[in-house]
């Protein structure tokens, strides 16, 4: 029985050895074929290094992404904490008027009037926003205009001095301080804007 198989085999040894020639040509193929993802599997030192930078970039892209969000979100913070240093006119109404109701007030408080209150007058700054400003003019006691320029200073909104002068009516009798200066306020007409420092947002 050994001699036949010996026999069948030696008959057949081409074939198997054309077969195994075959087997060993389709592995070959086969390995190469899946090359990319054997290197894929198991990534050599140039792939690791490139994915290495990659990250790193991936990384300081980010970080500088959130700085500049935390940087944004500061700036509209320190921004909306000076929201009553504005006049809003959706809510403080006309400046015109409005500042001199505030006037009126803080002359009331110390015991002071004025001569003269000019008319107001208006300079655009950007769009939505603008500065409105008016002179005033008068005379009293040193301590009667201290305590008026106080009250200017604590105002809602903010008035702003552009300019004050003050001087002796009269140098030989400096009972009496003459008080000219120029004040404003930050006028924000824009509504959105507006609903922005107002606290009343969409």
């Amino acid at each position: 029985m050994f001699d036949k198989f010996r026999d069948e085999f030696s008959r057949a040894r081409g074939r198997y050895i054309a077969g195994f020639v075959l087997l060993f040509l389709i592995c070959v193929v086969c390995v190469y074929q899946i090359s990319g993802y054997i290197t894929f599997l198991w990534p050599g030192d140039e792939e690791i290094g490139d994915a290495r930078k990659k990250l790193d970039h991936s990384q300081r892209a980010l970080l500088a992404s959130f700085n500049k969000r935390f940087k944004l979100r500061r700036h509209r913070e320190l921004l909306k904490a000076r929201s009553k240093e504005l006049w809003l006119k959706d809510c403080d109404g006309e400046p015109a008027l409005g500042m001199k109701r505030l006037i009126d007030s803080a002359t009331e408080g110390a015991e002071f009037a004025l001569s003269s209150v000019g008319a107001a007058r208006s300079t655009k700054v950007a769009d939505g926003v603008s500065l409105v400003g008016l002179s005033v003019r008068g005379k009293a006691s040193f301590k009667s205009i201290v305590r008026f320029i106080a009250a200017m200073e604590n105002t809602t909104p903010r008035v702003y001095w552009k300019s004050l002068l003050l001087r002796p009516v009269n140098p030989r009798r400096p009972g009496e301080i003459l008080l000219n200066g120029y004040i404003q306020v930050v006028v924000v007409s824009d509504s959105e804007a507006a609903r922005f420092f107002s606290g009343v947002e969409k």
